[in-house]
């Protein structure tokens, strides 16, 4: 009798694994770094999340046939909530065409991460179209972009209500396009601002300051780590927080600088007291590891920082200028290459 009740309930159980698969409740998560994968993926399997980066060539392009068929499979998919297109060199037209296919979709998406991929204002404009639609995005990843002010607008005027985490991280947005996120974060559910890396200054700063005192909106976190914040900026964020937590409206506002150009009348806590640069000490042949394993398309930047005879001390001081004249002639790559450099360097606070 236990016998035959086991053997029926393994029928069952079989079965139920046999129509879960076939209407589509077992799901997958779906990582690659081809395009071509990624679409096979697509037609052959169900992925709720997708993940798809360094599609690029070595040589920093994008086949666009590759491209087109991916973009037709996304189109057709009915699964997919997540998707992570980071690092494909997508540029603006790639772009476009992969927000065209996820405007066409029925089901929504409840993360999108675009990172590293040159994406300017213009091609954000997809972008925007496509948080017009939106009803379920809760996270959006838009960082190591070319975006400015302009951009930031476009997003503040379509900024989704639910959106929970808005990342702009290296990008150059200033002062303009940060007041526009805040004013349009008064009035969503945005938890989350990551603007490290960009360009305000401290009179944005200051002006963020008196908006988010006179706001008691959801923003939780707001990161302007690198920016181009001195003294005066430091002290009226560090003013605002301190605020908004005594009134039991708490914000964490992160400040770091890496300058080293702080006045004396700087508050203590956030004078810095100690730099580390992790690369301290390494040979030629040693640099040239580090920067090869950036990514596929600086292999041959690794080889320039041999001919030129960068250690890992001359590697910490390299500027935009060392690079264009030691031949790095991609704008978008100059910039990825600092932004590496200076995470080598740590500032450590009181």
């Amino acid at each position: 009798m236990r016998a035959s009740c086991l053997v029926v309930w393994v029928a069952v159980v079989v079965a139920l694994v046999v129509v879960g698969t076939h209407h589509g409740c077992l799901a997958f998560d779906c990582e690659t770094h081809s395009l071509a994968d990624a679409t096979r993926m697509l037609q052959t399997q169900r992925c709720q999340e997708l993940e798809v980066t360094h599609s690029a060539t070595v040589g920093g392009t994008l086949d666009s046939a590759t491209l087109d068929a991916f973009v037709a499979a996304l189109a057709e998919n009915r699964d997919v909530r997540k998707v992570e297109l980071a690092d494909n060199a997508f540029g603006d037209e790639g772009v476009q065409k992969v927000m065209g296919a996820l405007l066409q979709r029925e089901l929504d998406l409840y993360s999108l991460e675009l990172e590293h991929n040159d994406i300017t204002d213009a091609g954000l404009e997809a972008v925007v179209e496509f948080l017009r639609k939106s009803s379920a995005l809760r996270k959006l990843k838009l960082g190591h972009n070319a975006l400015t002010d302009a951009g930031a607008s476009l997003l503040a005027e379509a900024l989704p209500n639910q959106l929970h985490e808005l990342d702009l991280s290296f990008n150059n947005i200033g002062d303009a396009g940060l007041l526009s996120l805040l004013h349009a974060a008064s009035t969503t559910m945005l938890r989350e601002l990551e603007l490290e890396h960009n360009a305000v200054t401290d009179q944005g700063a200051a002006a963020a300051a008196s908006l988010l005192l006179e706001s008691d909106d959801s923003l939780r976190e707001l990161d302007l780590d690198y920016n181009h914040l001195h003294a005066d900026g430091l002290a009226a964020l560090a003013d605002c927080q301190q605020q908004r937590t005594d009134r039991g409206h708490r914000i964490h506002i992160k400040i770091k600088t890496g300058d080293g150009d702080f006045s004396k009348k700087q508050p203590r806590r956030y004078r810095s007291v100690k730099r580390s640069n992790v690369a301290a000490g390494w040979d030629e042949q040693r640099v040239k590891q580090w920067v090869s394993e950036i990514h596929p398309q600086f292999r041959k930047y690794g080889a320039l920082m041999t001919a030129n005879a960068v250690n890992g001390d001359v590697l910490a001081g390299l500027t935009d200028i060392d690079l264009q004249t030691m031949g790095v002639d991609n704008a978008m790559h100059r910039r990825r290459l600092l932004a590496e450099i200076r995470r080598l360097t740590s500032y450590d606070e009181l």
